[in-house]
């Protein structure tokens, strides 16, 4: 009988004891036969790491890496990726959860994808405070061209990073701590290298944590700049200078947006993420 190709979970944490306990749950509880579940703690002072232990005394697919100090988060997202030995690997969070069936389905998916797809997400249930939002697979990208896939991804949150991977294109984004989203340069480092799918059948759920934007003036001085160069060297490290430059165009235009946006929210012209996000949830 062959055997199913392995799946990589890579769980990064640094002081999630809160909810490390029901995320890991959520993963042993996964129905694909064939898994590995890394968790790298990232120094973390809390008592994530006893907890972590707990689980791995029960289930042995579950592997903790501990990390000496603080190595940043997006250090620590590329730890558990580098660490994995999966021909498919996704990320997880440690207050997130998904179906039982979330890795099955998209393992099935991935099976009928050509291999310029180097990427599947299933649905996303955005959880907040007394409601959740269904979010739509806007992210899907096959039969784009790259630079059609990089406008499409510039413009959209980035729930598709806890998707199922081809595990080296995972491992070949490049990541770096940022003040404000530091997740869209490697996304959009992703959307050049190839394409995007979406699976109906399963869901993940992510935790909504609001975050203001101000809340560190001097890091929100230099973070746009900032987000706008990472953008256009993560793509240019993955696909050459003509990409970069359009990735750092998208990153410009996307915080024009949202500062648009904030000034508009201040103003009362329009409802902040949250309100709006309770309006579409209906």
């Amino acid at each position: 009988m062959k055997t199913a190709p392995l799946v990589s979970i890579g769980l990064p944490v640094r002081n999630g004891a809160e909810g490390i306990t029901r995320a890991l749950e959520s993963l042993t509880a996964q129905t694909w036969p064939n898994l590995e579940i890394v968790v790298s703690d990232n120094a973390s002072s809390d008592d994530t790491v006893a907890l972590v232990e707990q689980v791995a005394a029960r289930d042995p697919r579950v592997r903790l890496i501990r990390q000496a100090r603080d190595i940043g988060m997006m250090a620590n997202f590329h730890e558990v990726a580098a660490q994995s030995r999966g021909e498919f690997f996704l990320w997880a969070a440690h207050d997130d959860t998904r179906d039982a069936n979330y890795v099955a389905v998209l393992m099935q998916a991935m099976a009928t994808q050509p291999e310029t797809v180097v990427v599947v997400h299933a649905d996303t249930d955005e959880v907040f405070e007394g409601f959740t939002r269904r979010h739509a697979p806007d992210y899907v990208t096959i039969g784009l061209s790259a630079p059609a896939r990089l406008r499409r991804i510039a413009q959209l949150q980035s729930f598709f990073l806890y998707g199922l991977w081809r595990r080296h294109a995972a491992a070949a984004l490049p990541m770096r701590d940022m003040y404000w989203w530091p997740d869209l340069p490697p996304m959009l480092a992703a959307a050049a290298l190839g394409e995007f799918a979406h699976a109906p059948g399963t869901s993940f759920r992510y935790t909504h944590h609001p975050r203001p934007f101000l809340r560190n003036k001097r890091a929100a001085l230099t973070a746009l700049p900032l987000l706008v160069l990472q953008s256009a060297r993560a793509v240019r490290q993955v696909a050459g200078l003509r990409l970069g430059l359009l990735a750092g165009w998208l990153a410009a235009a996307r915080v024009a947006g949202q500062i648009g946006g904030f000034f508009a929210v201040r103003l009362g012209l329009r409802p902040g993420y949250v309100a709006e996000s309770r309006q579409r949830a209906g």
